[in-house]
């Protein structure tokens, strides 16, 4: 698989203890704009393979992660 830099996945809602992610995106995608952290592509696919809700709809990180 093509692993892409830390900095290209960001998740909304940053996955500390206690706190449930709310989305995965791909940095720069609009929806994303506040309370994100970079996360390692390792880690977005580990998210959406947990949860496929948490793909953003417009930048389809699951798709660019090959998860589709």
């Amino acid at each position: 698989m093509n692993e892409r830099k830390a900095s290209e996945w960001v998740v909304k809602g940053a996955p500390t203890p206690g706190r449930r992610p709310v989305a995965v995106h791909r940095r720069g995608c609009r929806p994303a704009s506040n309370c994100i952290q970079p996360v390692e592509a390792g880690e977005a696919r580990r998210l959406l393979i947990m949860d496929a809700g948490l793909a953003c709809q417009i930048c389809r990180p699951d798709t660019a992660l090959q998860l589709l």
